[in-house]
């Protein structure tokens, strides 16, 4: 048996100026398999959330498979040749994505897997900027601090403005410190083995002796991974430990990155995957896994993994490893001079802007490996890109775009792996005053559980503030007209609203759920007295601003021939008005067209047969008839119409006391079927539509006596004549009555009077 999932949400009201919190509740009817329930919920109404603050328990937010497959895809189809392997992760809470795609080795075509790890190279810097700040909060640093206050002599002795240059300068690229890498592989153009000897800090901060700075202290931004070899010499100094150990120590334990090391200064078990370069340009790759990491330390050596980075990244930017005013300075960002790796620059950190959000970033890369670590703030969305050769390519562009469109939809899948869970998320306070807002969310239907009919909607009302949720909650009543809508006519249906009391300043927001706006000219909808905020699939949303509102909506002439369709209309339950229960749902008739206008047989409980003409709503009718006489029998035939289709009149049963005159005077056309022996007539009468309508007898006298009561008037109801027990009229089929010539005696074959209904029409 399927298990049954139960889908509630809470509170009903959602303040924006407090950011309340909206939960949304799930729980099986018994324990989850071990892959958990994958349940999809319909939520078009996101974009009110703040989805970097989403909270999960008991679950995870998971990728349509579709669109997984769609990422893979493009991840395959983007790596370049020069790209032996990649690893991509994307993390939001509202689904992720961990994959690869390509090699870990050439040699042996060992596929990469999403975890493997690879050398991060600049995004090491993150990581010591992160260190420092750290101990500028304990502190033992100031970020005002000189290089000459922090490192001894025989470090700075060579390195221009040294007394001047700050501790902010150097993890911001301000210190105009010229880059040791660009000596570095000047050298290596002429005697590429510089890569493969080892290199202690010191040493790459000599190779700058003599180079001319790129400009004066704090007067400028260039990008130089000097300035983080300095501050990793810094850390070793000010703490007395190696900067591996206080990095593991700092963030690595703390952040539980298993992943993730100080290549050089600790052991790696089991190593990290291959990078590839084609170093000498002869047209292939070169496997260049040999270089000596060294040759980068704290400005590039740290060996890491996507599921690692992506926490690191997010731990560092929602505040979890630095104090709030900490990590402020660290992202208080400059414009820099290379706007194509970065817009701006913080303390290690850089910012850019896509087209569609604002992303703090860090980019790395060594011999034969590039990385990108990106966070977008706005959503809590984190882009990490790891490859094993040398492109100046990035993924992003081409995997990026469908993850977006793919969360962006109006649903989300959710994994439930307990019993209860449960998902927490922030109306987004945007500032904006918006009165009501109705959002609501719904548990979909699956092969794989069933839905509790009971619990498988939540709604919310989204206030700006507080003060607009103490409003007394007015009733809502729904009636609507005409009954009956002709497509050739386009008749204009009228959804009729009133309240009972004026609605607040912002109005009374309702929602009107129907299944068949499909049969309506939506393009030709007009309202008075509210405005729609919300046309979708199956409903309207409504604000009401007046007493009494309307919306004009005709039916669609789509010319095709459907015969009567019905449509239905519901005002849905809300948090802030009451529906009056005898006016919350209304229906309506359509048909192509007038001709299709037919009598249709209704029975009362003595099986008596009448003309049902309800669909005709409040209109005149066209009766088209035809009499035929096979008797002498002097009497008027009338029509008589009533409101209850059990014939009920003023709470009065067919054959009571008082019946007969209530009926009559319900009459509304007073036109007789004139006959005389042996004659066949043609003609036709009007009448209003009612309920229902069927002929009757006058016996022997007139209408106006058979209403005073001096005469007989016989009844379409059997057993309304007593004993006798004579049916006076019958339905002989949909569009026939017979008469007989009762009660003085003769044939009941019902027809010496025969009255034929041609044609109705209104």
């Amino acid at each position: 048996m399927k298990p049954i999932v139960s889908f509630t949400t809470e509170p009903e009201f959602l303040i924006e100026s407090e950011e309340t919190i909206s939960l949304y509740n799930f729980s099986l009817n018994e324990p989850p398999p071990d892959t958990g329930i994958t349940v999809n919920i319909n939520a078009p109404n996101l974009s009110e959330f703040d989805l970097s603050k989403a909270q999960i328990e008991g679950g995870k937010i998971t990728l349509d498979e579709e669109l997984e497959e769609q990422l893979q895809n493009a991840l395959d189809g983007t790596r370049a040749a020069e790209i032996p392997g990649a690893a991509v992760a994307i993390v939001s809470p509202f689904g992720s994505w961990f994959a690869a795609s390509g090699v870990s080795r050439l040699e042996d075509n060992t596929p990469l897997e999403p975890n493997d790890r690879f050398e991060i190279g600049s995004i090491t810097k993150t990581f010591v900027a992160t260190t420092v700040l750290q101990l500028v909060e304990e502190g033992k640093l100031s970020l005002q601090d000189t290089l000459t206050t922090l490192l001894p002599e025989s470090i700075t002795a060579d390195i221009p403005n040294s007394e001047k240059i700050t501790l902010k300068q150097l993890l911001q690229h301000t210190s105009g410190i010229a880059d040791y890498v660009d000596v570095l592989f000047t050298q290596a153009a002429i005697d590429a083995t510089v890569f493969l000897q080892e290199w202690e800090p010191e040493e790459l901060v000599d190779l700058t002796d003599g180079v001319e700075p790129f400009f004066e202290p704090g007067e400028s931004w260039r990008y130089s991974s000097t300035n983080f070899i300095l501050a990793g010499l810094i850390i070793e100094a000010v703490t007395g430990n190696n900067i591996a150990a206080e990095i593991r120590t700092r963030i690595l334990e703390p952040l539980n990155l298993e992943n993730t090391f100080f290549a050089k200064e600790e052991e790696i078990p089991g190593g990290y995957i291959s990078g590839y370069w084609d170093f000498d340009g002869n047209g292939s790759l070169d496997n260049i896994s040999v270089a000596n990491i060294s040759w980068t330390w704290a400005a590039g050596a740290m060996v890491s993994n996507t599921q690692d980075l992506d926490t690191f990244a997010r731990s560092l930017f929602k505040g979890d490893l630095l104090e709030p005013q900490t990590l402020e300075q660290m992202l208080d960002t400059i414009p820099t001079t290379d706007p194509v790796n970065y817009s701006s620059y913080g303390l290690g950190v850089g910012t850019i802007e896509s087209p569609n959000r604002f992303w703090y970033i860090h980019r790395g890369q060594t011999l034969g490996y590039r990385s990108n670590m990106w966070y977008s703030p706005e959503d809590d969305l984190t882009y990490i890109e790891l490859i094993n050769g040398f492109s100046r390519d990035n993924l992003v562009r081409d995997i990026l775009p469908p993850f977006r469109e793919g969360i962006a939809d109006e649903n989300f899948n959710f994994t439930i792996t307990e019993q209860s869970a449960q998902i927490s998320l922030p109306v987004v306070n945007d500032g904006e005053t918006e009165g009501e807002e109705i959002v609501t969310f719904t548990l979909e239907t699956g092969e794989e559980y069933e839905v509790d009919a009971n619990a498988q909607t939540g709604t919310f009302s989204i206030f700006d503030t507080s003060d607009e949720v103490n409003i007394i909650k007015p009733i809502v009543s729904f009636t609507s007209e005409p009954e009956l809508l002709i497509e050739s006519q386009e008749t204009v249906s009228l959804l009729n609203f009133s309240l009972s009391e004026t609605p607040p300043e912002l109005g009374t927001t309702v929602t009107i759920k129907s299944s068949d706006l499909s049969e309506f000219n939506l393009n030709s909808i007009e309202i008075q007295g509210g405005e729609i905020n919300l046309v979708g699939d199956d409903e309207l949303n409504f604000t009401i601003t007046e007493q009494n509102a309307q919306i004009s909506l005709p039916v669609a002439n789509d010319g095709e021939t459907e015969g009567e369709e019905i449509a239905t209309f519901t005002i849905e339950e809300g948090n802030r008005y009451e529906i009056n229960p005898d006016a919350q749902t209304t229906t309506f008739s359509i048909l192509d067209s007038l001709e299709q206008l037919i009598l249709t047989p209704v029975a009362d409980d003595n099986t008596t047969e009448i003309i049902d003409l309800s669909s005709f709503g409040n209109r005149e009718i066209t009766a088209e008839y035809t009499i035929s006489r096979e008797a002498d029998f002097d009497n008027q035939v009338y029509f008589y119409a009533v409101d209850d289709i059990n014939g009920n009149i003023d709470n009065l049963a067919p054959g009571a006391d008082g019946y007969l005159q209530a009926a009559l005077e319900n009459i509304v056309h007073q036109e007789a079927f004139e006959t005389s022996d042996d004659n066949t007539e043609s003609g036709t009468i009007q009448m209003e539509a009612g309920s229902i309508i069927a002929p009757m007898i006058i016996v022997d006298g007139t209408l106006e006596q058979g209403k005073s009561g001096e005469v007989t008037v016989y009844l379409p109801y059997s057993g309304s004549n007593g004993s006798d027990r004579f049916d006076h009229i019958k339905m002989l089929n949909s569009n026939t009555f017979g008469f007989e010539d009762l009660p003085n005696g003769g044939d009941q074959d019902f027809n010496d009077i025969v009255i034929v209904f041609d044609k109705l029409s209104a």
